[in-house]
Formats: C-alpha cells, sequence, structure tokens
C-alpha cells in the first residue's frame, strides 16, 4: 500500500514527530511518502525508505488555499515555541521549596518569556534551583533521569510530553485543561490532576509527590503501563487498518 502524510513541517514538534514514528514503522510493508509545505529537512531521523518530499510553498500565498497553508505551518511554528512556558511551577515550587532542598526544577523548551520566568525565579529566590534547558532532542532520555513531571498547559490536544513522562516511569502532575491529561490519567492512581491555574493545589501536588516516596513510586510504576496501551505498535497497527478501510472504500 502507498501511504502519504502531508503536514506543514517536520520540525520540532509532537505532530511532527508523531508522524515520523508512524512512517518509520510502516515503511517495513509499505510505500511511504510524507509532504510537507515547507523547505526544511526533517528534524527527526526517518527510517531508510521513507520518501520526504519538501513542497517549498509556505509563505508563498497566491491564492486563498495557499494563504490557508501558509497560516497553517506559521501556526506549527509558533507550536515549537511553546513548552511548559507558564509560571504555575515556578510559584509553586516557591511555596514549596524550603520543605524539599533536595530538589530542583528543570524546564525544557523556548520561548519569549524565558527572560520573565526567569526573572520570577530570582524574585522568588530560587533561581539557582530552577534550570533552563531549552530544546532538547532526546528529551526521552531526560525523563527517565527524573523523578516528577509536571503538565501546565491551558489546553493540550493529546500531549505527548505527558505521555513519554508517563512511559519513562516518571509521576505525573497536570493541569486538568482540555483535552487529553483527564483521558490519560486516573486520579490518585496513575498520576495527579490539579484544577487549571491553581497554584496551591500543585504546589500541594508537588509536596506530596516529593514526600510520600511510596505514593509516588507506585503512581509511576502505573504511568508505565501506557507503554502497552499506547505502544507504537499497536497504534500504528490502528492507523493502519483505518487507512486500509478508508482506501478500500475508494476502491468500491
Amino acid at each position: 500500500m502507498n501511504i502519504a502524510f502531508v503536514y506543514s513541517s517536520l520540525r520540532k514538534g509532537g505532530a511532527e514527530r508523531v508522524i515520523s514514528s508512524l512512517a518509520n514503522y510502516f515503511v517495513s510493508n509499505d510505500q511511504v511518502n510524507i509532504i510537507t509545505l515547507d523547505n526544511y529537512d526533517s528534524e527527526y531521523e526517518l527510517a531508510p525508505g521513507v520518501k520526504h518530499l519538501k513542497l517549498d510553498v509556505s509563505g508563498k500565498s497566491v491564492s486563498l488555499m495557499d494563504k490557508f497553508r501558509s497560516i497553517r505551518t506559521q501556526i506549527a511554528r509558533i507550536a515549537e515555541t511553546v513548552a511548559a512556558m507558564q509560571p504555575d511551577v515556578i510559584v509553586a515550587f516557591g511555596q514549596i521549596a524550603d520543605q524539599i532542598p533536595d530538589y530542583q526544577v528543570h524546564i525544557y523548551g523556548v520561548g519569549d518569556e524565558q527572560e520573565m520566568l526567569e526573572g520570577l525565579a530570582n524574585e522568588l529566590k530560587i533561581g539557582d534551583r530552577v534550570r533552563f534547558w531549552g530544546l532538547c532532542d532526546r528529551i526521552s532520555d531526560v525523563l527517565c533521569r527524573n523523578r516528577i513531571f509536571v503538565l501546565t498547559s491551558e489546553s493540550e490536544g493529546m500531549p505527548n510530553g505527558l505521555i513519554e513522562a508517563m512511559a519513562c516511569g516518571c509521576a505525573c502532575i497536570a493541569s486538568d485543561c482540555d483535552f487529553g491529561p483527564s483521558e490519560l490519567i486516573r486520579e490518585g492512581e496513575n498520576g495527579v490532576l490539579f484544577p487549571v491555574g491553581d497554584v496551591d493545589r500543585l504546589a500541594s501536588a508537588l509536596l506530596e509527590m516529593a514526600t510520600d516516596r511510596g505514593k509516588a513510586e507506585r503512581i509511576a510504576r502505573n504511568a508505565q503501563k501506557i507503554n502497552d496501551t499506547l505502544s507504537i505498535e499497536r497504534i500504528a497497527n490502528q492507523y493502519h487498518d483505518y487507512i486500509e478501510m478508508i482506501a478500500q472504500r475508494g476502491r468500491e
């Protein structure tokens, strides 16, 4: 079967990573093409046999459709820079930092608000315990070295970062935003949810995960079960079955 993925870009982003992973999985049995609207190389490794066709049409709007594509590309690029740039986790950590002196906050991603966040951390006198690392090519390695993961988003689609943290065995704390976290986390069993923007609840959850090691380890073990329910084999096969069903309808 011939499979073509069409997307704005294969630069950094959750959807881009999913597309690359699916393409790499499918290519062992199918012909796979990824068509992007920009002219950038993929920032994710593509398996031999996956063809990446770059149309280089973003920003060259000559029709309504081209304008739409250009806007999609811009939105995708903006999305790349939004990575946990909320002040909630810094303010929450500032409330409890004295009670957990061995802990630090590590923030990954880039964004225009970094300077403000660094200033906030210094103002709360925790600047030496909040680290900003920028973009990271091997975030799964980082997650596996840490005990607690925090997602403070105001909205999500299906948060890949949270999924990866659960798969790596982190005790995960996530805002109960639309959409995604509540579909992944069973409260108190494989993670903890807090209301969006509720810094006090976030601080309480952080303190509990940091001081109640038994509960944190139980939650982390349960979280790792997501490796079975959302494995690449299981999800890719579901996608493949759906693509085959659509292709069959087209032939009828």
